[in-house]
């Protein structure tokens, strides 16, 4: 079976950054999708890439906002790709737009009506339309040594949708873009969702995961480049570059699992350290302590040389994220997560909790 990626949009910002990595690091073929101007998209996508085949890259037409342009291009990926031969090895569907609203009163219905269009219902006919193309349980897979695979994940498909931090609702601390953070929090849904789907009819084939890039140079974000501090502002290629790379690195037996929410949920969420009150207390740092207990071991992620040189130092006061089994973390409710936190807070208490260099054990 040959594998082949997707990304959609692909016209700018982080999509034609991340299909341009894909040309550059895999050797799959990318079908890359824009609104118009496929043309000089396909023409940005290749300028400057050295030794790439172009008959490797296929722009289609696609508006998130037109099922019909969506339906076509799965059509014409269908034409490119049968499906006795081929399939979906990696999806990376980033529709977003932004209304900021800072009060109730600035909500406008057709801002917010254009905001849940674009950011969970554009996701959810991407999936209606392109997610029969993943593989399913019988589906044979290259094997992950195989060249074919190089640079995507190993042993499973992914379909990821990009999310946003904002999108979390026990983060929720500062308010506002109330339009934005629904619409995120309701594709954290969808892909909850639709990953307990892919459980049933791809088993450990095809996972789905939302993502979450950080504050990214982008017209998305170009209003509040002012308010975040240099080293947390990425450009769109180093974005698309750790995105690729986590995608890539993670298989069906470990996650990077947001920590709060409820807990259960598979995401990738990059470049942010949850806040905290640096006293043990805070939600973020109990959830991570109660998963611990669950997993028997804690990953402590960080990007970046200055961010990893202080990760260990910071191991007990800021907690990014966490790698689980998938059988440890399903179908844990949040009432479950409670009580294991409410567990671990008097374990800690008692003086009966040892983290250290990333590694939790308790005293019998």
């Amino acid at each position: 079976m040959r594998p082949w990626a997707l990304v959609t949009p692909a016209s700018r910002g982080i999509g034609l950054e991340l299909a341009r990595r894909l040309l550059q690091t895999t050797n799959v073929p990318v079908v890359a999708t824009a609104r118009k101007d496929t043309d000089q998209t396909k023409e940005n996508l290749l300028s400057g890439l050295q030794g790439v085949e172009e008959d490797r890259l296929h722009v289609l037409k696609l508006d998130v906002l037109d099922e019909q342009t969506i339906h076509d291009a799965a059509a014409k990926s269908s034409a490119l790709f049968p499906k006795k031969e081929s399939y979906l090895h990696l999806a990376l569907c980033l529709p977003g737009l932004l209304f900021p609203e800072k009060s109730p009163s600035q909500i406008d219905y057709e801002h917010a009506l254009l905001t849940f269009r674009t950011n969970t219902l554009g996701p959810m006919m991407l999936l209606k339309h392109f997610s029969p193309f993943l593989p399913r349980k019988s589906t044979s897979l290259p094997d992950p040594n195989s060249t074919q695979l190089r640079g995507l994940p190993q042993e499973h498909a992914t379909w990821a949708t990009m999310s946003a931090r904002v999108g979390s609702i026990t983060d929720n601390r500062l308010g506002g873009w109330y339009s934005y953070r629904a619409s995120k929090a309701a594709v954290n849904q969808v892909m909850r969702t639709f990953d307990n789907h892919l459980r049933t009819s791809a088993g450990e084939n095809a996972v789905a995961v939302s993502l979450h890039p950080g504050t990214v140079k982008t017209g998305l974000s170009e209003e509040f480049w002012g308010n975040v501090k240099e080293e947390k502002l990425f450009s769109a290629e180093f974005a698309a570059e750790k995105l690729v790379e986590n995608v890539a690195a993670s298989t069906p037996s470990e996650w990077l699992v947001m920590v709060g929410d409820s807990g259960h949920l598979r995401y990738i969420w990059e470049f942010v350290l949850l806040p905290v009150d640096g006293g043990g207390n805070d939600e973020a740092t109990l959830l991570a302590i109660a998963l611990l207990q669950r997993v028997g071991r804690l990953t402590i992620l960080a990007f970046g040389s200055p961010r990893y040189k202080v990760m260990k130092a910071l191991v007990k006061k800021q907690i990014l994220a966490l790698r689980l089994k998938r059988s440890v973390t399903a179908g844990k409710s949040a009432v479950e997560l409670t009580e294991m936190v409410r567990l671990w807070l008097a374990l800690e208490e008692a003086g009966k909790l040892n983290a250290v260099g990333g590694k939790g054990t308790v005293e019998k």
